[in-house]
């Protein structure tokens, strides 16, 4: 990744990174602990 430096083994999964995670704030909020994701579907995964 450009931004971070984080290594990939296949440019799919990089490109994914610097779309959906790099710099971007994290902004959804896990309802128990106060824990903050990136995305919705990871605060359910972080909650099982």
């Amino acid at each position: 990744c450009p931004k971070c430096h984080r290594s990939y083994k296949h440019r799919s999964h990089m490109t994914r990174h610097y779309r959906y995670e790099c710099g971007i704030p994290q902004r959804f909020e896990c309802p128990y602990c106060k824990h903050h994701l990136r995305q919705r579907t990871h605060v359910w995964t972080h909650i099982r």
